[in-house]
């Protein structure tokens, strides 16, 4: 084999005798969807049949009042909105965060991040303030002369205020794949005659679609999932069985593309860009050197689109950390007076103290089991075939598309059974089946742009597969595993629907305690606790990334 020719791709099943093996690997997540969900949802399915009476006059009323369709068509139209915002907001922020230096990267995925550590009771609460018709933005435009404008209660507002919540969930697997490409391919099309914009549609781009569609499948199924609440309140039962089939229909579809775009090589992009096999010839041009061989224009642009993205990111927290330091008992901004009694409250309080350290145990639990299931599942349905692969997926994916409520009452149904209600086994199981499914998706991401052949010179020099994966395989995709660990932690951490059934008064989660506290008395202590998680989260994330970064500096 000559120099210039490339390793030939392995083949997926050249052992028979290890076919088994993929499905080994998705069977742990599998059996805890099942056992947990599987049979509730059954169930839920098969009383939107029999109740009253068997038959299909639960659908025929659904579909027969025209206010249900009008509002299953807002809802969809809100989520395409909400999922095409958040990519033409992303792609330019993800694609930042891979070409600048260690220092801005910091800044940048601190603001991706913030967001997810401040409840979203409280974020909700913040968007409130901020777009209603005397809040901050309205006094913002009339300060400048712009006048007011009608956001809250309006589509537009809804499109906003969602848009920011689930924005980290595009960010996240954008950056995870963007940071496994090459740039040595763009430097390759570009000195073969390409023009910096051609290189970028014919040879970045394509590259960076599985980041793009794993993070739309998510903004999109989230987003209908915050907006079924509103909009399915009476038939829950027949609504789960109407929107699974319609949403699992669309799924299996999405991934099977962008599992297509993410298996075109290296090579194909080039050729169509004019670079033809060049590239290992061309040195990489390092991170900082990419955003530097931009136009001053471009430069210029981007760093504006950034930060306006970096703005409206934490826009909710720059309303929630004045509002912890209120002197009177209310969430009113701008805050009265100033008072630290909110932060004293946090830590003398028993319910406080003792639901945050309960939500800090879950989480901490959930979010490793997830992603030691989620990527052994995204692994093995990366080894399968496509039929049986994307049909698992379609299973694992579920938790994303059934409905908070309907699921939460399934699980309490299994839970009452069983003697789960209130334990701790009970929400790190319930809480890591909601987890699983960013994982899978994160890390399924990272895997289309991961370079099999690399495992293949590996096995080729003795390595076995447990070696070859945890030396090879495990760090080329360590950014698709990490941002599904902050997607699980995140995830069980924010989690009030399904908590809100299966808690009691021994065993309580901190979402539940911020509930309870907004709808009893409006306590500014919720703000506390979001500041507090904010400024641990920040100088904990913040820290770490310094520490690498100086790690990485002394060994080179």
């Amino acid at each position: 084999m000559s120099a210039s020719e490339p390793i030939a791709q392995p083949a997926a099943h050249a052992r028979p005798g290890r076919a088994w093996r993929p499905f080994a690997l998705t069977a742990p997540a599998l059996i805890l969807l099942v056992a947990v969900i599987g049979y509730p949802l059954l169930t839920i399915v098969l009383r939107s049949l029999s109740e009253p009476e068997w038959g299909l006059q639960n659908y025929a009323w659904f579909f027969g009042a025209p206010v249900n369709l009008t509002v299953l068509q807002r809802t969809f139209v809100i989520s395409a909105w909400v999922t095409l915002v958040c990519v033409i907001a992303a792609y330019p922020y993800a694609y930042l965060m891979t070409a600048v230096g260690p220092r801005v990267r910091l800044v940048l995925v601190l603001c991706v991040l913030i967001p997810f550590w401040v409840s979203g009771v409280v974020r909700t609460l913040s968007w409130v303030i901020l777009l209603q018709d005397s809040g901050v933005i309205n006094s913002l435009l009339r300060s400048v002369g712009f006048g007011g404008v009608k956001l809250i209660r309006t589509q537009t507002g809804v499109v906003i205020g969602m848009a920011q919540v689930l924005l980290p969930f595009m960010i996240l697997p954008l950056y995870s794949v963007m940071q496994g490409i090459d740039l040595r391919l763009m430097r390759a099309a570009q000195s073969l005659g390409a023009r910096p914009s051609r290189a970028f549609f014919t040879v970045y781009l394509p590259l960076s679609l599985p980041g793009v569609y794993a993070g739309a499948i998510i903004v999109f199924i989230l987003s209908l999932g915050l907006l079924h609440h509103a909009c399915f309140a009476r038939r829950p039962a027949l609504d789960h069985a109407v929107d699974a089939g319609a949403d699992a229909g669309a799924q299996p579809a999405a991934m099977g593309q962008g599992r297509r775009h993410g298996r075109r090589s290296a090579g194909h992009h080039l050729r169509a860009a004019g670079a033809g096999s060049t590239c290992d010839a061309v040195q990489s041009s390092g991170s900082g050197a990419a955003l530097m061989e931009m136009k001053p224009l471009t430069r210029v642009l981007l760093g504006l689109v950034c930060l306006l993205v970096a703005i409206w990111l934490v826009a909710p927290t720059l309303v929630v950390v004045p509002m912890s330091f209120n002197e009177n008992k209310s969430l009113a901004f701008p805050p009265q007076g100033f008072s630290w009694q909110w932060y004293q409250n946090f830590a003398t309080n028993p319910d406080w103290s003792n639901s945050f350290l309960n939500s800090l145990k879950v989480a901490s639990i959930v979010a490793v089991l997830a992603t030691v299931l989620g990527t052994l599942a995204a692994f093995g349905l990366d080894r399968m075939k496509a039929r049986p692969a994307n049909l698992l997926r379609m299973l694992m994916l579920t938790p994303m598309v059934v409905p908070g409520v309907v699921l939460a009452i399934g699980i309490y149904a299994v839970y009452l059974d069983t003697q789960l209600v209130g334990t701790l086994l009970g929400f790190v199981l319930a809480h890591t089946i909601l987890a699983l499914p960013f994982v899978l998706i994160a890390v399924s991401a990272s895997l289309e742009v991961f370079d099999r052949r690399l495992e293949t010179a590996a096995a080729s020099l003795g390595a076995g597969a447990l070696t070859t994966f945890r030396t090879v395989t495990l760090p080329l995709i360590a950014p698709g595993v990490l941002s599904g660990l902050l997607f699980a932690f995140a995830t069980s951490f924010d989690e009030i629907v399904v908590s809100l059934f299966i808690t009691n008064p021994y065993l309580k989660t901190l979402p539940v305690q911020i509930f309870a506290s907004i709808t009893r008395d409006a306590d500014p202590t919720v703000a506390a606790v979001g500041t507090i998680l904010l400024f641990a989260t920040t100088i904990l994330i913040g820290g770490g990334m310094l520490l690498l970064g100086r790690e990485r500096k002394g060994r080179q």
